[in-house]
C-alpha cells in the first residue's frame, strides 16, 4: 500500500464503504463466443480453485482464464457480502491493488511512444515546475526538489505521526542528491545508487502518477479513463466514465474481511487500526480530493474489465508490440545483472517459457494478473481478502521473483499454460529447483532423510522436469509387485483394442490351476482378478509370509464381493494376458507397446523371464527395470496415456484402473493392481490435496502419481541386499518432506518431533502404558496389533500372522528387535489416545492408536 500519497488511496478505500446501490443487469462475457472450455476442462479446474479459495481463507474471489483474447472461463467462488449471503460473480467488483502498476506502466509507454517522456529523464526534471496535490504546514509543494525537502523535513521530525511511514519507504530514496530518472521509478531500482539495485517499492511507483499529468496536461485519473477505460468500454471500472456509472459501480463492489483469531471472517472496515485524516492533519498534510487513484493502487475493477484490458494489450489497441516488447522485458542493473522486474511487470523464465504477471495485496485484498504470451494465455484472479497473495511472498525482495510460489498461480499454468515436456534421449533437470517454485534446503532436508532411512535411489520429476534425483537412477533394481501396475497398463492397450473383455468369467477362458477351481470360483471375472476381488485362495508363487498367513479360507468369500491382496489374481492375469492377447510374453508386449514407444533408457528383454513352481500353472512374471524408467511410465499415467503426440493408454483407462474400487483402510484404497488416495490420504503421516495414487512394491519401492500437482516421485531400496526394507509410513514422511520443499502446505502435521503436540514419555510412565495397553495401527491397509508384556515379549499380529520380539526402555526410549526396519530405538510421545514414534534423527515413524486394558 503507498505511504507517501497513502491518503490517495486510503481516500478512495474508505469512499467505497459508504456506497449501497446494485447494478441491476450485468454485461455479458467480453468475446467469448463459442470458445469456451470443455465441460471436464471448466469442471477440473472449477474444482481446483474452489479448493484453494477454502485452503487459504478467502470468503469470496472471482477469476477469468483468457486464451488468444477470449474469455474461456469466468467464475465467482464463494460471497461478495457473507453476511447478506450475495454471491461473487464474474461481474463482482473488486479493488485490485497493485494490479494497477501494469495500467501505469501502459499509459507511461505510451506517453514514450507520443514523445512526450524519456524514460531516462531525471525525475527532478519532468517535475520541476510540478503543483504536488499536497500541502506541508500550510505551504504549497512545487516541484521534485521542494516535495523531496518536505519528505526529509517530515522523516527528521520526530513529533510527526507520520515520520515512520516516511521513514521506512524512503529510508534509501536519497532524491535530493541522486540522478533518479522515470525508468527507475518504473523498475523499482529507485533506491540507493539509482539502477543498481531491484526493490520493490510501492511508494516511489505511486510518483509516476505525476510524471503522467505533467507530460499529458490532464489528472492521472482523467488519463485513464480517455486512455484505456472508455476505449475499452470497462463499464465496471473505477474510474469510469461518469459519475452515476461510478457510484453503481462502487455500490456493488464487495465487501472485506479478515481472519479473526478465532478463526472466523470479520468485516475488514469495521475495525481501523489508524484513523489515517486524523493523523494526516496533525502531520499539517492537506489532501487534493480530486487525487483518488494514483500508479501505484486504485483501481475497481471485475475480471471480465480486466480481460478485456488484457486483450487490448495483446491485440496491440492501446500501445504498439514494439512498446509492448520494451514493456515486457526485464531490466537490468547498471552492473548487468538481469532483474525480476521490467516495466510495470514482473517478468520471469518457467520452463522455457516467459511469464508476466503482476499482483495485488492489501492486509483485506488481493489480486493476480498473470500472462504466458507463448500460450496466448492469461489467469485473472480478484479476492475480498488477502488471501490470495498472503503468505506467497510475490513481491518481498526475493531474487527470484516466482509467481509460481502462488497455488493459483501453479494450477493455471499446469492446467492451460504450457507445453507438455517429456523427457528425450535424456530427462530435462533444472539447473536450480528454485527455477520451478521448490527450495533446495527442503530438498537437502528430505535427501538427508531419505538416506538415513535407507533408500537406493529417489526421482522427483515435476511435470516432465526433474527436480532433483540421488542414488544410482540407471540401475535395475528389482521392482517387486510393481509388477502388477505394469501389467494394468498392458491390459488396458488390449482392453481398448478389443482382445481382452474385463466380463469373461475363468468359466469363459478355460482358466484353471492344478487344484481345480469350484463352480463358484469359475464365476470371478477378468475385472475381479484385476481388484484383487476374485474369492480364490490357492497358493500362488511370489506370496510373502504374511500374504499366506492372512489368506482367507477357501471358499469364504464369492466373486467380486471381497478385497484380499492376492497373488493367485496377479500371477493368473499374467496367464490370461498370454492367451488372449497371443504375444509372445509380457515382457515382449512391454517393450513394444510401452518401452519403445515412451522411450525405456535401461529395459532389455534379457533381463525378464517367467519363474514356475509346481503347485500352480500361473507363473511368476517378474520385473528389474531402473528408477529413471519407471519415472517415464509414471509419467505416462500423469499424462493420461499421452506421450508426446501419441496415445499409448487410453485416458479412460487411466481413469478408471487408478480409481478406488475397493476401500482398504481409512483413507487408502484399490483400484487395477493400483493402490490409491482416498480423501486425501496415500500414505500415513502425510496428507495430499486431490486423487493420488501409486505402484507398490515390497521392501519400498513406489511409483508415486500426484496429479493435483503434476508431481512423478520415485523411491527405490536396494533388495538385493537381506535386510533393507522401508515402510509406507516412512514413505509418507519422506514424501511431507518432498512437497514442504515444492512449497505446499496443509499437508498435516509436521513429522519433525519439535513440532509435535503431546507429552514425550519419561521411562516409568513409558513402562507402565505399554505394558498394560494395546496398542495398533494400519500397515498396508491391513489392522496391526502390537502387544507388550510385562516379561519384555512382544508380538505384532498382522491378521493370523504373527511375529515375536522383545521390548524394553533404556533411558527414556522405546526400544524393540523386531525385524526388517519395523525395529529399532524411538522416543515416544503422547497426545490423547495416540503415541507417536519419532526416530533418534527426530522424524515421525509410526503412529499408534492405544486403549487400555
Amino acid at each position: 500500500m503507498n505511504k507517501i500519497l497513502l491518503f490517495a488511496a486510503l481516500t478512495l478505500f474508505f469512499l467505497f464503504f459508504d456506497s449501497k446501490q446494485v447494478i441491476s443487469s450485468p454485461p455479458p462475457l467480453p468475446n467469448s463466443g463459442g470458445n469456451q472450455l470443455d465441460a471436464k476442462q471448466a469442471e477440473q479446474f472449477k474444482r481446483e480453485m474452489e479448493a484453494l479459495q477454502k485452503e487459504y481463507g478467502i470468503p469470496g474471489m472471482s477469476v477469468a482464464v483468457v486464451r488468444k483474447q477470449k474469455v474461456v472461463f469466468a467464475q465467482g467462488f464463494g460471497y461478495a457480502d457473507l453476511e447478506n449471503r450475495i454471491p461473487a460473480t464474474e461481474n463482482t467488483p473488486y479493488n485490485i491493488a497493485s494490479c494497477t502498476k501494469p495500467f501505469a506502466a501502459v499509459l507511461l509507454m505510451k506517453l514514450v511512444e507520443e514523445g512526450k517522456l524519456d524514460l531516462d529523464a531525471p525525475m527532478a526534471d519532468i517535475l520541476k515546475d510540478k503543483l504536488f496535490p499536497i500541502r506541508y504546514q500550510g505551504k504549497e509543494i512545487r516541484g521534485y526538489r521542494a516535495f523531496c525537502n518536505g519528505i526529509r523535513d517530515i522523516m527528521q521530525d520526530s513529533s510527526s505521526p507520520l515520520a515512520s511511514e516516511f521513514l521506512s519507504s524512503h529510508w534509501n530514496y536519497r532524491c535530493d542528491r541522486e540522478r533518479i530518472t522515470m525508468r527507475h521509478h518504473l523498475t523499482h531500482t529507485a533506491e540507493d545508487e539509482p539502477g543498481i539495485r531491484y526493490q520493490y517499492n510501492g511508494d516511489l511507483y505511486s510518483y509516476l502518477s505525476l510524471v503522467a499529468e505533467e507530460a499529458s496536461g490532464k489528472r492521472f485519473d482523467e488519463l485513464l479513463v480517455e486512455t484505456i477505460v472508455r476505449p475499452l468500454n470497462m463499464i465496471r471500472t473505477v474510474p469510469s466514465m461518469s459519475k452515476e456509472t461510478r457510484q453503481k459501480v462502487l455500490a456493488d463492489r464487495t465487501k472485506y474481511y479478515r481472519l479473526s483469531r478465532k478463526g472466523d471472517f470479520v468485516r475488514a472496515e469495521v475495525e481501523r487500526p489508524i484513523k489515517w485524516p486524523d493523523a494526516f492533519k496533525q502531520a499539517g498534510l492537506d489532501l487534493d480530493p480530486s487525487f483518488l487513484v494514483n500508479a501505484g493502487a486504485g483501481i475497481v475493477s471485475t475480471v471480465l474489465d480486466l480481460a478485456k484490458f488484457d486483450a487490448a494489450l495483446d491485440q496491440n489497441r492501446i500501445i504498439s508490440e514494439a512498446t509492448k516488447e520494451i514493456m515486457f522485458t526485464p531490466s537490468r542493473s547498471n552492473k548487468g545483472q538481469t532483474l525480476p522486474y521490467a516495466l510495470g511487470w514482473f517478468v520471469q523464465d518457467w520452463k522455457g517459457k516467459k511469464l508476466i504477471w503482476h499482483y495485488g495485496y492489501h492486509g483485506y485484498y488481493s489480486s493476480l494478473i498473470l500472462k504466458v504470451p507463448a500460450e496466448e494465455s492469461t489467469l485473472i484472479l480478484l479476492a475480498n481478502s488477502g488471501g490470495a497473495s498472503a503468505g506467497f511472498k510475490l513481491g518481498g525482495g526475493v531474487d527470484p521473483e516466482n509467481v509460481i510460489k502462488s497455488p493459483f498461480a501453479a494450477a493455471f499454468v499446469q492446467r492451460f499454460a504450457q507445453s507438455k515436456i517429456y523427457p528425450g534421449e535424456a530427462w530435462k533437470k533444472a539447473k536450480r529447483p528454485e527455477e520451478l517454485g521448490w527450495s533446495s534446503d527442503k530438498l537437502a532436508e528430505a535427501k538427508a532423510y531419505s538416506k538415513w532411512i535407507g533408500s537406493a535411489a529417489v526421482m522427483i520429476v515435476d511435470d516432465g522436469v526433474v527436480v532433483d534425483a540421488w542414488g544410482d537412477i540407471s540401475r535395475e533394481y528389482y521392482c517387486h509387485s510393481m509388477r502388477k501396475s505394469l501389467l494394468s497398463a498392458l491390459y488396458g492397450i488390449y482392453v481398448q483394442e478389443g482382445k481382452i473383455t474385463l466380463k469373461k468369467t475363468l468359466k469363459e477362458l478355460g482358466v484353471d490351476d492344478h487344484t481345480p477351481l469350484r463352480e463358484t470360483e469359475r464365476r470371478a471375472t477378468i475385472a475381479d482378478l484385476l481388484m484383487a476381488r476374485s474369492g480364490i485362495y490357492l497358493p500362488a508363487l511370489g506370496e510373502s509370509s504374511i500374504m499366506k498367513a492372512d489368506r482367507p479360507y477357501r471358499g469364504s468369500h464369492a466373486p467380486g464381493t471381497f478385497w484380499y491382496y492376492n497373488n493367485w489374481d496377479f500371477n493368473a492375469l499374467g496367464t490370461i494376458f498370454d492367451q488372449e492377447t497371443g504375444e509372445e510374453s509380457i515382457y515382449s508386449a512391454f517393450k513394444r507397446r510401452i518401452a519403445d514407444p515412451i522411450g525405456l533408457q535401461d529395459f532389455t528383454l534379457q533381463d525378464h523371464r517367467y519363474n514356475y513352481e509346481s503347485n500352480t500353472r500361473h507363473p511368476y512374471y517378474g520385473f528389474r527395470m531402473s528408477t529413471r524408467d519407471l519415472a517415464r511410465f509414471g509419467l505416462l499415467f500423469l499424462r493420461e496415456g499421452f506421450w508426446q503426440d501419441k496415445q499409448i493408454l487410453s485416458p479412460d483407462w487411466v481413469r478408471e484402473s487408478t480409481a478406488s474400487h475397493s476401500k482398504i483402510g481409512p483413507n487408502s484404497g484399490y483400484g487395477y493392481m493400483w493402490w490409491t488416495g482416498i480423501r486425501g490420504g496415500l500414505f500415513p503421516n502425510v496428507n495430499v490435496k486431490g486423487h493420488s495414487y501409486y505402484a507398490s512394491g515390497g521392501t519400498g519401492h513406489w511409483i508415486i502419481v500426484l496429479p493435483y500437482r503434476n508431481l512423478v516421485i520415485l523411491h527405490r531400496v536396494d533388495s538385493d541386499k537381506p535386510g533393507t526394507e522401508i515402510y509406507e509410513f516412512q514413505m509418507g514422511t519422506l514424501l511431507w518432506l518432498i512437497l514442504a520443499a515444492a512449497g505446499e502446505m496443509s499437508m498435516g502435521e509436521s513429522p519433525r518431533i519439535e513440532s509435535a503436540a503431546g507429552n514425550r514419555l519419561e521411562a516409568e510412565i513409558l513402562e507402565k502404558i505399554l505394558a498394560n495397553d494395546k496398542l495398533k495401527t494400519v500397515i498396508a491397509g491391513r489392522d496391526v496389533n502390537l502387544s507388550h508384556s510385562e516379561d519384555g515379549t512382544l508380538a505384532l499380529s498382522i491378521g493370523r500372522f504373527v511375529i515375536p520380539a522383545k521390548w524394553w526402555v533404556e533411558g527414556d526410549e522405546y526400544c524393540n528387535d523386531l525385524p526388517s526396519g519395523l525395529g529399532g530405538r524411538f522416543h515416544v510421545l503422547k497426545e490423547s489416545e495416540m503415541l507417536r514414534l519419532y526416530d533418534l534423527k527426530g522424524f515421525l515413524f509410526l503412529r499408534l492408536a492405544y486403549s487400555p486394558d
